[in-house]
């Protein structure tokens, strides 16, 4: 029977848990060769990856992979619960779509948390540092006719600027920071006793971001055409959600 806490794992991996959740879970993986196990392959194929994403030609590259994922799967000491192995099995299958689709398919599967990590980081620590330093707001507006040019010559890109005071998310104006190399616009919304704010930056990854909580923050992402935005706030998913939502129905009028 697999471990009830294997599932824990890949959360454990990506660096998605809380300080109190990694002390506990790293108790328990002194205890369970199976969890050990599971987290041991994550790290295999993980320098796998990292190996062969140098490489153009996926088609030499692709029959190490499969060779990999294959010792894995028949390695007697690998006791990873089901829905793992299924994450294996697909990747193998996926050699029938065609070389370029497969390693595209483990490229996304294995290295999107790799990619996103750096920037998660960054985006939190701008969040955290613009409030403790009471510096949230460098142009103080709610007239998006102030914020949206306040913009232009300081920030790389254009945002869609809008006051949503009429739902609950009040602009309050907006400040420059700097995210994935970018001079990123950033909107300051409020909601209740919560700031939002919402980077925005052009987007170069095809890669999409994952919606998650760091910190003891939550960040919500979407795209725009060739902008990527991301709310960071402590206000409850729904909340940021809603918000995101706001700005979709905005885009598609």
């Amino acid at each position: 029977m697999s471990c009830p806490r294997a599932t824990e794992i890949e959360a454990y991996f990506d660096d998605e848990l809380g300080a109190s959740a990694v002390q506990d879970l790293e108790r328990h993986l002194k205890s369970c060769a199976e969890c050990g196990a599971l987290l041991a392959d994550l790290e295999r194929l993980r320098r796998l990856i990292r190996r062969e994403m140098h490489l153009v030609d996926a088609g030499n590259a692709l029959p190490r992979i499969r060779r990999a994922i294959d010792e894995l799967q028949a390695s007697e000491q690998m006791s990873a619960p089901r829905a793992w192995r299924s994450r294996l099995f697909w990747i193998g299958s996926a050699s029938g779509l065609g070389v370029a689709t497969a390693v595209a398919l483990v490229v996304l599967l294995f290295t999107t948390p790799l990619i996103e990590r750096p920037l998660i980081a960054q985006l939190v620590s701008a969040h955290v540092d613009a409030l403790s330093a009471h510096r949230t707001i460098s142009v103080e507006s709610t007239d998006r006719h102030t914020v949206k040019p306040w913009f232009a010559g300081r920030a790389d890109v254009s945002p869609e600027v809008q006051d949503f005071a009429a739902e609950g998310y009040p602009l309050r104006g907006g400040r420059v920071d700097s995210v994935a190399g970018q001079r990123a616009p950033v909107l300051v919304y409020q909601h209740g006793l919560h700031e939002i704010d919402v980077f925005v930056w052009r987007a170069h990854s095809w890669l999409p971001l994952r919606d998650l909580d760091r910190r003891g923050f939550h960040l919500v992402f979407w795209r725009r055409g060739d902008l990527q935005y991301g709310a960071v706030s402590d206000a409850g998913w729904a909340e940021l959600r809603a918000l995101e939502g706001l700005f979709q129905r905005v885009g598609a009028t």
